[in-house]
């Protein structure tokens, strides 16, 4: 009976730590915005429900206080991981509306971010909104709790395998940061590289004339007119990241089996 409690209760133990370490690292539930508690609560809820529905089985001989350290470290590897993995195209989107409010010029107006605790321009911060209004709109936290209950079938507890395949898809995913950015923000690159080189040829043939005082104001009305025209391509363009990125998910899941 004895060893029956302390398999449920270190179960337990484990899979609270895998899930605790997801809220903390995924986008949405791990924005500094929700309060810790309200995030340890819902991790002691999922948790308890997990242990439930899956087969928990430690060997009791085995357990010391080395074997449960490694054991959680293990299991905050595997949240971490599956956290940090899907937080990175929202990296990718905010770094896009950086490039943007960069070749606006409004790369000093900065505001503080609420849910990063950090200084970010305007045109960032409303792609990076932009990009949390769609995961919610596809029901992307849903989905991080059911790649969250998949890893349990696919990663054992105390079970994670980092191999050679996690540590690539790692990397390739961190390299797609500055692929996501490129393809959200390449018509304001392209517009802007455009308008580059006319000004270039206006300094040339009216060397007189003042280009920057003329062409600021008109690269910052044109940028807006681009964004508020491409928004809606940025909505698809972003869509269709995401849903990638979901099954790039679960493939890093299935590495670590």
């Amino acid at each position: 009976m004895l060893d029956v409690l302390i398999n449920n209760f270190l179960g337990f133990l484990l899979v609270f730590v895998r899930v605790f370490a997801l809220f903390i690292a995924a986008p949405i539930l791990g924005d500094r915005a929700i309060p810790m508690l309200l995030r340890m609560l819902l991790s002691i809820f999922i948790a308890l429900i997990l242990v439930m529905i899956t087969k928990v089985n430690i060997d009791v001989g085995e357990v010391n206080l080395w074997f449960i350290a490694m054991s959680a470290l293990r299991e905050m590897v595997v949240g971490l991981m599956i956290g940090f993995f899907m937080h990175l195209i929202f990296w990718g989107i905010s770094f896009a509306g950086s490039i943007m409010g960069f070749n606006l010029g409004l790369s000093l107006a900065e505001l503080i971010s609420p849910m990063q605790e950090m200084n970010a321009d305007v045109i960032s911060l409303s792609i990076y909104f932009l990009g949390m209004f769609v995961f919610l709109l596809i029901d992307g936290p849903e989905f991080l709790i059911r790649s969250l209950f998949y890893s349990f079938k696919v990663i054992p507890l105390n079970g994670v395998i980092l191999s050679k395949q996690v540590e690539n898809s790692l990397l390739r995913q961190s390299a797609e940061v500055f692929v996501i950015a490129v393809k959200i923000a390449s018509p304001i690159m392209v517009t802007f590289f455009l308008l580059t080189i006319a000004e270039g040829i206006m300094s040339k043939i009216i060397p007189q004339m003042q280009v920057f005082f003329v062409l600021y104001p008109l690269q910052l009305g044109i940028g807006i007119l681009m964004i508020s025209v491409t928004v809606v391509f940025f909505f698809f363009v972003i869509k269709d990241l995401l849903m990638l990125h979901e099954e790039n998910l679960l493939t890093l899941i299935k590495a670590m089996g």
